[in-house]
């Protein structure tokens, strides 16, 4: 899901709406999702009412409250199946109205909302060294090698890395220390 807060500061009369838009900004053209007729079509910003006019398509109602004097409100929504696309990156801004018609200043400027990678697709690793079914003496076998790489699927990069060696006679694995097995 989408998820955040709207605050209406200082002596408002409290947050009355909270909208939302998506923009795939992988995209050349940066279009926004169009919440009417599901996919990315808004070839321009939104525009965002300086009147009391409802927003575009672009923009879907996440949260709305009934009285006067909710001045924080938390606002969600699920993700529609079809938006997201592994290595994509979007932003999602929110613009918000206050019950004496306040708007916040424009929600889909440069630098505005949150961005981020959808990735689903794994990393790619693969050992180096020891060789597939090799065989060593402590002469012959050096540093453990390998390469992980996430370039060719989700772009988001890897963070680390991480071994688990098993003795295949005792079932016990590495400790990380030393040359200390355990069976745990």
């Amino acid at each position: 899901s989408l998820a955040g807060t709207a605050t209406d500061v200082g002596t408002g009369a409290g947050v009355q709406a909270v909208y939302l838009a998506v923009q795939n900004t992988s995209d050349p053209l940066l279009k926004w999702w169009n919440w009417g007729t599901p996919g990315f079509s808004v070839a321009n910003a939104p525009a965002w009412p300086t009147t009391g006019a409802q927003p575009g398509a672009a923009w879907l109602m996440v949260s709305s409250n009934n009285a006067p004097g909710t001045f924080t409100m938390f606002w969600s929504t699920t993700v529609p199946a079809a938006m997201l696309a592994s290595s994509q990156t979007y932003r999602v801004v929110a613009g918000v109205w206050d019950w004496t018609s306040n708007k916040s200043d424009n929600p889909t400027a440069a630098g505005v909302g949150r961005e981020f990678r959808y990735d689903t697709a794994p990393p790619v690793v693969k050992s180096t060294f020891p060789a597939v079914a090799g065989k060593y003496n402590a002469a012959s076998l050096t540093a453990l090698a390998g390469t992980a790489a996430d370039n060719a699927s989700g772009n988001s990069g890897v963070t680390s890395v991480e071994i688990l060696l098993k003795n295949n006679f005792t079932g016990d694995y590495w400790t990380g220390v030393g040359s200390t097995f355990d069976g745990t």
